[in-house]
């Protein structure tokens, strides 16, 4: 039975967009639970790398490993590389999603597929490499970032494009989970609310709890579905939004 601090001994781990902000956060509390990490970028090397060297000063093992993971290939050479260097992925967190505030009817064709393949695509080819070495060994964690207004159906003005991808992702995400509960394999959604330095913030008074939400309350979220506790939830969306 691993100690409740280094739950993940033994666990590699994935995080895509990890080398700063919200992904480092990931990348850190998962080290900080016993497991080696892969930090994913990719533009942002020396940040990738100084993540990377936190992780290593705490005993853990690291990797940083670039790729433009709405490109298939790229993420096949991705996952060939953690493996290699790691190990088999036994925790996958799909974190990249690109945000677009813009009237739905004046997007370009460009910026839909961006939208759509950095937040819809991006996750399908990461589980789809992940799942195999999960299955094999009876044991896997995914998590997928959301948006907390994801649940519904509905029109969100300027950033309904990134809604639609969120939803749909939502729905791969319970599909998924009800196909791979059988096998060990646990795949559930978290949906953040307004963030402290989310470019479209509302009023804090609008928010419940009173306050933006804060990299350390997705991270309890997170590690929350980690533990071996919670192998009986699967196919959730874990709302993180104060409320709202």
């Amino acid at each position: 039975m691993k100690t409740e601090a280094l739950f993940l001994k033994g666990r590699v781990c994935l995080v895509t967009g990890s080398s700063r902000k919200m992904g480092s956060a990931f990348a850190m509390a998962l080290a900080e639970s016993g497991g080696d990490v892969a930090v994913h970028y990719l533009t942002r090397e020396d940040a990738a790398k100084r993540t990377a060297a936190k992780i290593r000063a705490k005993g853990k093992r690291a990797i940083t490993v670039k790729a433009d993971v709405t490109d298939e290939k790229q993420v096949e050479r991705m996952f060939g590389v953690v493996e290699r260097k790691l190990g088999k992925v036994d925790v996958l967190i799909n974190n990249v999603g690109s945000f677009l505030l813009k009237p739905i009817s004046g997007i370009s064709a460009g910026e839909w597929q961006g939208v759509i393949d950095s937040n819809l695509n991006s996750a399908f080819y990461c589980c789809r490499l992940a799942l195999p070495g999960m299955r094999e060994q009876g044991f896997g964690r995914i998590i997928n970032l959301g948006y907390g207004p994801c649940q519904g159906v509905d029109s969100k003005g300027r950033t309904t494009t990134y809604h639609m991808a969120k939803t749909a992702l939502l729905v791969y995400t319970k599909g998924l989970a009800r196909e791979e509960a059988s096998k060990g394999i646990t795949v559930n959604m978290i949906s953040p609310g307004t963030m402290f330095n989310s470019v479209n913030r509302p009023p804090v008074k609008t928010i419940p709890a009173g306050r933006y939400a804060r990299y350390s309350d997705l991270v309890n979220a997170v590690l929350f579905l980690l533990k071996e506790e919670s192998s009986y939830i699967t196919g959730n969306n874990l709302l993180v939004t104060g409320g709202g």
